[in-house]
Order: structure tokens, then C-alpha cells, then sequence
């Protein structure tokens, strides 16, 4: 970890949170600090012209003085971390100085904001000076969100009211069922609100909350939250996705907790957190199910580099990875039974079974995972009773380790059009080194579908609580998602490829997405055989036939939705 605030730094800030905008006379792009219907000034020309809209991230308000006063989206999920590296490494540096003083990036205090400014503050705030601190406070003081950040074209859809960094009475960590935010997003606020009631000065408030009042109930959020885990397993389990946002929080509560209590229920966290999942690590990325989380990728991804950072056992080349400036800077490392089930130094093969509640912990065993690792793969499944996160469930998965990187299968009915999420058409049922899936529409009668009960407020009817469920839940899912007819598939022309992935949602057809590394070893009318590095993968297609597409990456760039 030594070179990496360096390589953070060197990532730059700054630059996301610029508004878009657009020479008349040349059409030529530029970037302004401008906020919609300012006068500014062609660089290439020098036309004065009105800013229009400044994008997603870009300035959208200023105050009295001048300032810009808010930004759209969340630059600084981004941003933060590299400008708090440079300050590390130049507590001086006027511009890292002049951005992070900038009144909209103060206020920005929602989740991934807040998870960054709870690791500045404690390190840099003093460096920062009082007038600093004052107007740093203010903003944390009078937060509230209105806004969905991280939520693209929903970030203004309506909510029933705003959230705040303490978060809601009655709730799991703190956030309602409708809209108070995913695990993630909730971990990130309370265990942010926590470090700030310990460190920043009497008479401060956190979203209007004198700081012993929001100590204790963010305190009582994050027990409760652990005992959950203890009880019915995590939610948002093994996600590879979303994982890091929250390790990162504990991270910081873990490091700058004054309380012994709130650093020992941090470190039970991580331990959690890095426990369960190096059960299921292979090559550096986790195998079987997964809550929210995608097939490895051409870049490790931040949970792939948090692995790396530990346990060192990946076949990527890592030598330019960038990790975060909380595992730069935590003092917070596995232990070694920990470190030795992530590398698999322990007695291999094993086999896990989970049960894994629904999303917000409030019914047991809703789903039931099994997990198979041998020396070079696992393979791990999780029985799907209803559909409560389609798009990005990793309902089953087989990771193999590769010479270059972690090579994923997965695979079943495309109704979501990602290499991940899941098809009611699909059922799986898995055993040690064999998994069994059939695809197919619902033939349940009429008189067996009982009524779904969801609140009109939603969004849309995902990581819906229990209360909400049918009584007979997995009847209901799959009655309302699994009963449209299937269409029949023919294998596409190179330059049909397009147009076949467009219709590829109500495919009468399982997929078995494959890893270009692999090679086709042995293929019959019945059985087909893969070869990886130490690892052969058999398919037995059971449906009336089967086909294989190998699309050049040129056809893959085509195709609008590039996961597939």
C-alpha cells in the first residue's frame, strides 16, 4: 500500500463535478464551472453564449456570494478520495484546497459523499482551519437529502419525505423499505454520523441533532444491524458490487471510533464481511450468489482490489491498481484465519450451505445458497423464491482461476438483458461440481395466484419487505414475472447480432455466457467440454438444441447493451 496515495492522487479531482457545454461556433466540447443560463465565452472563438444544461454531475445553484451552492448527481463518491490523497501528500495544495471549500461539495453529505468525508475529517479538518471547520459543520448540521444521488434519471423522482445522516426510528439501520436508500447507502450514513458525534466539537448538530442524541441512535441502528447479521444472515450478502461502500465505512468507524464499543462492533463488521466472503473466493473475485454483483470484468473492480490488498492471491497483474485511501490509510487488516480461507489454505474441497433472509433481514431463510470450492473453482447457487433484485442478482455462478484473470460462467433466461439478474422462467438446483438449470414459462392456474400488496410510492417493486410479500410469495412472483409466452430462437448471421440481442428478452432459451479465454475442447451432439487453466467445464444442453454465438469484439461494440 505504501505507492498508493500517489496513484490516488495522481487520479485527479476536480473534473467531474464541470458542466458540459458546447462552442456555437465550432461545436466543439469544453467544461465550465457555469451554472444553466450564465453568459460564458468561447474559448475557441471568444462568443458569449448562455450555459445550457450542465449535466448530470455539473453546478446547479449558487449562493449569495457567488458560490456554487449545490451539484448534480454525486461527484464526490468520485472525486473526494483523490483530493483528500493529495492533501495528504501536500496538505497545502491550493486547488485540493479550493475544491474541497466550495460550499456544493460541502453540503454533499449523502452516502458515498459522506463515507469520504468521514475519512478527511478526522485526518485533515485542522489542517483545513476553523473558518473551514465552521462552514464544514453548518453543512453537516443543517443536512437533508431531497435528491436520490447515484440514482441517474431518478435522482428528483418523489420521495415521501428527506433523509439525513441519523436516519429513521423503527427502521433497519435507519432507512425505510421504500426509499431509505439500499444496505449500502445506509451503512455509509450511520457509520459516518457516528465517527462525526464523536469528533466534531460541542454544539455541533448532524441533521439537526444535538451530537450525544445522533451517537445514540446511529449506535443503536448499527447494533441492531450486526445482531441481524448474526441472526439471519446479511442482505445485501457477498455483494461484489456494493460490498466496498460499506467496508469502507466501517473502515472509518473502525479507525477513528473514540469509544471502544464502536470500534469493536466495527471490526466484527469487517470481520463478517471478509469472513463470509473469502468462503467464496476464487482468483480474487467471489463465486456462487451473489446479492448485487456482475461476471469479472477487463479491469479488477473495487472489491477484486480490496482482496488483492490483503491477501495477494489473484492472477491479474495489480501492478497498476489503484485502490481506495481507506485501505491506503486503515489500520484495519484480516486476521490470519481469515487471510488463510481467502487463499484457500485450509482443507479443499468444501461445501457451505447459507440460508439468506430477504433483502432487509425481516424474513429468515427466504433464499438457500450452496457453495462448492475445489483447489481451482467454485460454484455456488441460490434457490430464487421470488424476484427481489433482477438486475443485478448473481443467482449462480461458476469462478475458475486463469492465467490472466478470473474467468466467470453464469447464465439463464435473459429476461433482464445483463450478464447478471434474475429470470422467474429460470430454476436452478445445485450440488458440489454439478448445477442442473431449466428455463420456462409458468403454468400455474389462475385460481393459484394470489394478490401482491405493493405501495404506489415505489419506484418499482423490487427489495420489497415481507410485509409486502403474497402470503404464497413464490406463487405470486411467479405468476406476475414468469407467465408471458417464450419466443423461439434461431442462431443470428454476424450481422443480425444486433437486432437478435434487442429480441433476446423473451428467448425461449437458457444462455450459458462463456469466457472468451476458455477453449472448446470437445463438442458431440450431447455433451460439450471447455478447458480452462487446471479446470474442465462439461455442458449437457437438455433442450431440443442448442447453438453457440462467438461474436467478434467488433460485433460486441454494436450492441447497445454491452454486458452480454
Amino acid at each position: 500500500m505504501a505507492p498508493m496515495l500517489p496513484r490516488i492522487a495522481a487520479e485527479g479531482f476536480a473534473k467531474r463535478s464541470l458542466a458540459n457545454s458546447k462552442c456555437p461556433d465550432t461545436g466543439l466540447p469544453l467544461k465550465t464551472w457555469a451554472v444553466k443560463g450564465e453568459t460564458i465565452y468561447s474559448p475557441y472563438t471568444g462568443r458569449a453564449y448562455q450555459q445550457g444544461d450542465t449535466g448530470y454531475f455539473g453546478p446547479k445553484a449558487r449562493n449569495e456570494e457567488g458560490e456554487i451552492s449545490a451539484f448534480g448527481g454525486d461527484p464526490l463518491k468520485y472525486e473526494l478520495q483523490s483530493a483528500t490523497a493529495q492533501l495528504l501528500l501536500h496538505p497545502g495544495d491550493a486547488l485540493a484546497r479550493g475544491f474541497l471549500s466550495i460550499p456544493g461539495n460541502l453540503r454533499q453529505q449523502y452516502h458515498f459523499a459522506c463515507n469520504n468525508w468521514a475519512r478527511f475529517y478526522p485526518y485533515l479538518a485542522d489542517e483545513m482551519g476553523e473558518d473551514w471547520k465552521a462552514r464544514f459543520h453548518d453543512a453537516v448540521a443543517d443536512y437533508e437529502e431531497t435528491r436520490r444521488p447515484s440514482d441517474g434519471n431518478r435522482e428528483y423522482a418523489p420521495m415521501s419525505h428527506p433523509h439525513d445522516l441519523v436516519g429513521e426510528e423503527g427502521t433497519l439501520l435507519g432507512g425505510n423499505t421504500i426509499e431509505g436508500g439500499t444496505e449500502n447507502h445506509k451503512t455509509m450514513w450511520r457509520t459516518s454520523c457516528l465517527v462525526y458525534s464523536q469528533w466534531m466539537p460541542e454544539g455541533a448538530k448532524i441533521s439537526g441533532y444535538d451530537l450525544p442524541e445522533a451517537e445514540t441512535r446511529v449506535r443503536a441502528f448499527l447494533t441492531e444491524y450486526a445482531e441481524r447479521m448474526l441472526q439471519t444472515g446479511n442482505g445485501e450478502y457477498d455483494s461484489q458490487i456494493y460490498y466496498p461502500y460499506s467496508i469502507e465505512g466501517y473502515m472509518n468507524l473502525y479507525d477513528f471510533a473514540k469509544k471502544p464499543e464502536d470500534r469493536a462492533l466495527a471490526k466484527f463488521t469487517l470481520d463478517y464481511y471478509f469472513a463470509t466472503t473469502a468462503l467464496k473466493l476464487v482468483d480474487g473475485h467471489i463465486a456462487g450468489g451473489m446479492k448485487r454483483g456482475y461476471l469479472p470484468k477487463g479491469e479488477p473492480d473495487k472489491m477484486e482490489k480490496l482482496f488483492w490488498g490483503y491477501f495477494d492471491d489473484v492472477s491479474r497483474d495489480m501492478s497498476e491498481a489503484v485502490t481506495t485511501v481507506h485501505q491506503a490509510t486503515t489500520r484495519y487488516w484480516p486476521n490470519t484465519i481469515i487471510s488463510k480461507i481467502a487463499r484457500g489454505e485450509v482443507a479443499l474441497p468444501y461445501e457451505a450451505r447459507m440460508p439468506r433472509p430477504f433483502y432487509h433481514m425481516d424474513r429468515k431463510n427466504g433464499f438457500q445458497e450452496s457453495f462448492y470450492r475445489s483447489n481451482t473453482f467454485g460454484l455456488g447457487n441460490v434457490y430464487m423464491s421470488i424476484v427481489d433484485n433482477p438486475n443485478q442478482q448473481m443467482v449462480w455462478s461458476l469462478m475458475v482461476e486463469g492465467e490472466d484473470d478470473p474467468l466467470g460462467f453464469t447464465g439463464g433466461q435473459p429476461l433482464r438483458l445483463t450478464t447478471s439478474g434474475h429470470s422467474p422462467y429460470t430454476q436452478t438446483l445445485h450440488s458440489k461440481n454439478t448445477l442442473l438449470l431449466l428455463s420456462a414459462p409458468s403454468e400455474l392456474d389462475e385460481k393459484q395466484h394470489p394478490e401482491f400488496n405493493i405501495s404506489d410510492k415505489r419506484i418499482n417493486p423490487w427489495h420489497l419487505p415481507d410485509s409486502a410479500q403474497a402470503r404464497e410469495f413464490e406463487l405470486a412472483n411467479r405468476w406476475k414475472y414468469a407467465t408471458e409466452p417464450l419466443q423461439p430462437v434461431s442462431p443470428p448471421a454476424e450481422d443480425e447480432l444486433e437486432a437478435f440481442w434487442e429480441q433476446k428478452k423473451y428467448s425461449a432459451a437458457s444462455w450459458l455466457l462463456i469466457p472468451k479465454q476458455v477453449e472448446l475442447v470437445k463438442e458431440t451432439d450431447r455433451q460439450l467440454i471447455w478447458k480452462a487453466p487446471n479446470t474442465w467445464v462439461a455442458v449437457w444442453p437438455i433442450g431440443t438444441d442448442y447453438f453457440m454465438i462467438d461474436a467478434s469484439a467488433e460485433a460486441i461494440a454494436k450492441v447497445e447493451d454491452k454486458t452480454w
